[in-house]
């Protein structure tokens, strides 16, 4: 494996290729803790958005369900009434 390879590809190339992996483990391993960290916080991230994306579209339904199918309900005065 050359030398002038960035870490991530000699990453991905030690998982393609296994036998490689004896070249890719003479990393230190504070690299491979910040490189293992920096997966950690993409997926993270990624995982982030598309919850909050999905709460979002919940709620929106939730309120359209309210606004359409709950129309004849009223709260006013700290009571729900029925018109």
């Amino acid at each position: 494996m050359k030398k002038n390879n960035t870490f991530i590809k000699q990453a991905i190339y030690s998982i393609k290729n296994f036998d490689k992996y004896k070249e890719f483990k003479d990393y230190k391993l504070s690299t491979s803790f910040i490189y293992f960290f920096v997966l950690i916080a993409i997926y993270t991230t990624i995982t982030t958005i598309g919850i909050v994306h999905n709460i979002r579209v919940y709620a929106q339904n939730a309120k359209e369900f309210v606004d359409i199918e709950l129309s004849e309900f009223n709260y006013t005065n700290r009571a729900i009434k029925y018109k």
